[in-house]
C-alpha cells in the first residue's frame, strides 16, 4: 500500500499557528492586563465620586420630592409640562408644596460638584424600583435638561436588570447612545436607614477607549511585523503545494449550476491525484455536487407527485411530530400522560416536559396561531425558547415574560403564542404555573368530580412585550389528578356545526376519573372524534394528565 503523504507533511502551518499564537498570545494578555486596570480604576472613580455627592444629599428632602413626584396629581402635571414645553408648571408646583427653595438649593450643589469633578459626564438622582421593576424614575438631573424631567420615568438600563436595589450595585461599564460610560449608584438613606433614592454617577471613557485602540493597534502591528518574515517564506512553498490546488479546485467550483443534469450542472473533474488532503476536499467536493444534482432530480420528481399545500402540511406536521417529547415520566410518585391529535390543516399545537433539577419537572402546553410551515417554525422557536429559559431558572411568570419579550422583538408573520407553563415539585406535590391566553384546566381533588378552573384571560405571547402575567400555586394532594386541555377540544364541531362543548368533556372525564390516565385520554380523544364525524377537525386536540396515586 503506497505510504499516504499528508498535508500536514507539506506546509509550514504548525510553524506560523506557533509564531502568531506567541507574538499576538503576548500581545492580548498585555491588553487584556492593560484594560483590565483601567477599567478597575474608572469604576473605584465612578463610585467614590457618587458615594462623595450621596453624602451631600439632603435625604428628608428627596424623601418628601419622590412622595409628591410619585402621586397621580403631579405625573398628570408633570405630563402636560412636557407637552407644553413649560417648566414654570413644575415650578410652581414645587412653590405650592413648599419644595422648590430646598430643590434649588440641592440642584445648585449638584452643578457645583459636577463642575469641580471634570471627569463626571452626568450625575443625577433616581428612585430605583425592585429588582422586577422594568422603570425607574429621575429626580433631579443637571440643568441641561428641562425641570420637568423631574419625575419622568425611564426604561431601566439594560446593566440594573434583576438587580437588588436594595443592596450594593455594583458599578458597570456600558456602551449605548450616550458613549462608553462608567456608571456607579450609591444609595441615600433615611434617618430610619430606609433608601430614598440613589446617586448615579456616569464618568466618560470615550477618549480612554481610542487610547486604547491606539494601544491595540500598536501591539497588533508589532506582531504583524515579527510574524512577515517567516510567513514570506512560508507562502512560496504553500503556493505549490496548497493554494495552486486550491485555486483551481475553487474555480471550477464557481462553474457548478445547480440542476438535474450532470453536463448541465457542470460537475467539477479535475486531475488531482496528489495523494493527500487536497485530494480528499476535491473528492468530497465533487461527491456532494452529485449528491446535490440527484437531490434536484429527487426533489423535482416529488413536486410533479404532489402539490405545494401537501408538502407544505406534510412538512409542518413531521416539525409538529418531532417537537413533541417520545416518553413520559417514569414515577411511583405520580403519572403523567398526554396526547396530540392535529387537525387537517396542521395547527400549531405541542406539549413537552422536562426534567429542571433533581426534583423538579417544567410541563408546557404551547398553541401557534396559523398553520403551515410558518407555524411550524415558530413552533420550534417557542420549544426551545420556553425549555431553555424555564431550565435557566426563575418563576413561570418571568419565564413567560422574557420569551415574550424575545418572541415580540422578532415575529414578522405577527403570530401569536397561546401557553400554559407550570413547575411541578414531586416532593412537595406543589404545582406553580402561569399561562399566556385563556387557563384551561380542570382539577379532580381525591376521585371526586372535576372542577373546572375560569380565570380572566392573559393576552399570549408575541403580541405586547410590556405584558406581565400572573402566576398561582396548586397544592395537589394524593389520588388529585389535574387535566389541561386545548380550545380544540371544546370547539370541535360535528358536520351540523355543532359545538362538542364544556359539557361533554366534563362528563367523560367524571366518568374516566378513575381509570388509567392514558385511558382516561383515550376515552375523551376518541369521543370528540365520534362527535366529529365526517367534519374535519379545525383545531387540534391536545391534553395532559397529571394524576397522582392514592396513599
Amino acid at each position: 500500500m503506497e505510504k499516504r503523504f499528508s498535508i500536514g507533511k507539506k506546509i509550514y502551518l504548525f510553524v506560523i499557528i506557533t509564531v502568531i499564537a506567541v507574538a499576538f498570545g503576548t500581545a492580548g494578555v498585555s491588553y487584556a492586563v492593560n484594560a483590565g486596570q483601567i477599567d478597575r480604576y474608572y469604576k473605584q472613580l465612578a463610585t467614590d465620586s457618587a458615594t462623595t455627592f450621596a453624602s451631600f444629599v439632603d435625604p428628608e428632602f428627596f424623601k418628601e420630592l419622590r412622595a409628591a413626584a410619585e402621586s397621580e396629581e403631579f405625573q398628570e402635571l408633570r405630563d402636560l409640562a412636557e407637552e407644553h414645553d413649560d417648566e414654570s408648571m413644575i415650578r410652581e408646583y414645587l412653590e405650592e408644596h413648599g419644595l422648590w427653595e430646598r430643590y434649588e438649593q440641592q440642584r445648585a450643589l449638584l452643578m457645583q460638584y459636577l463642575s469641580n469633578m471634570s471627569a463626571i459626564e452626568y450625575l443625577y438622582i433616581q428612585a430605583l424600583g425592585g429588582s422586577d421593576d422594568i422603570y425607574d424614575m429621575y429626580l433631579m438631573d443637571d440643568t441641561d435638561n428641562p425641570l420637568y424631567e423631574t419625575g419622568y420615568y425611564e426604561e431601566r438600563e439594560v446593566e440594573l436588570y434583576g438587580i437588588d436595589t436594595s443592596k450594593e450595585i455594583e458599578p458597570s461599564i456600558s456602551h449605548g447612545e450616550w458613549g462608553y460610560l462608567c456608571s456607579a449608584w450609591m444609595p441615600v438613606y433615611d434617618k430610619s436607614g430606609e433608601i430614598v433614592c440613589h446617586v448615579g454617577c456616569d464618568v466618560s471613557m470615550d477618549e480612554l477607549n481610542q487610547e486604547r485602540l491606539r494601544y491595540f493597534a500598536m501591539i497588533i502591528l508589532s506582531a504583524l511585523l515579527f510574524t512577515m518574515v517567516v510567513l514570506f517564506f512560508a507562502v512560496l512553498f504553500a503556493r505549490k503545494v496548497m493554494v495552486m490546488p486550491l485555486n483551481a479546485i475553487t474555480k471550477e467550483m464557481k462553474k457548478f449550476k445547480p440542476s438535474e443534469n450532470i453536463e448541465d450542472a457542470n460537475v467539477i473533474d479535475l486531475n488531482i491525484t496528489s495523494n493527500d488532503e487536497i485530494q480528499d476536499i476535491y473528492q468530497g467536493i465533487r461527491t456532494m455536487q452529485l449528491d446535490l444534482v440527484g437531490q434536484i432530480q429527487r426533489i423535482s420528481a416529488m413536486r410533479s407527485e404532489q402539490a405545494k399545500k401537501d408538502t407544505e402540511i406534510s412538512i409542518a406536521g413531521k416539525m409538529q411530530e418531532d417537537l413533541l417529547p417520545r416518553h413520559f415520566p417514569d414515577r411511583s410518585d405520580f403519572s403523567l400522560r398526554a396526547s396530540l391529535t392535529p387537525s387537517k390543516e396542521m395547527g400549531g399545537s405541542f406539549y413537552d416536559f422536562f426534567l429542571i433539577d433533581n426534583t423538579r419537572y417544567g410541563l408546557i402546553m404551547v398553541d401557534v396561531s396559523g398553520n403551515g410551515i410558518p407555524t411550524a417554525l415558530m413552533m420550534i422557536v417557542a420549544k426551545t425558547l420556553l425549555r431553555t429559559r424555564t431550565l435557566a431558572g426563575g418563576s413561570p411568570s418571568r419565564v413567560l415574560s422574557d420569551v415574550n419579550r424575545t418572541l415580540c422583538a422578532d415575529n414578522p408573520a405577527g403570530l401569536s403564542v397561546t401557553v400554559w407553563l407550570g413547575i411541578y415539585d414531586p416532593s412537595s406535590k406543589e404545582l406553580t404555573y402561569s399561562y399566556a391566553g385563556s387557563e384551561q384546566m380542570a382539577l379532580s381533588q381525591k376521585g371526586d368530580i372535576y372542577k373546572l378552573y375560569s380565570a380572566e384571560a392573559q393576552q399570549a405571547l408575541g403580541i405586547d412585550r410590556g405584558v406581565r402575567y400572573d402566576e398561582n400555586t396548586l397544592q395537589l394532594q394524593p389520588g388529585d389528578r389535574l387535566f389541561l386541555y386545548s380550545a380544540g377540544i371544546p370547539e370541535a364541531r360535528n358536520i351540523n356545526s355543532k359545538r362538542y362543548g364544556m359539557d361533554e368533556m366534563t362528563k367523560i372525564l367524571n366518568d374516566s376519573r378513575t381509570v388509567d390516565p392514558y385511558m382516561s385520554l383515550d376515552r375523551i380523544k376518541n369521543s370528540v372524534l365520534s362527535f366529529v364525524g365526517d367534519n374535519d377537525l379545525t383545531e387540534d386536540v391536545m391534553m395532559m394528565l397529571l394524576s397522582l396515586p392514592r396513599d
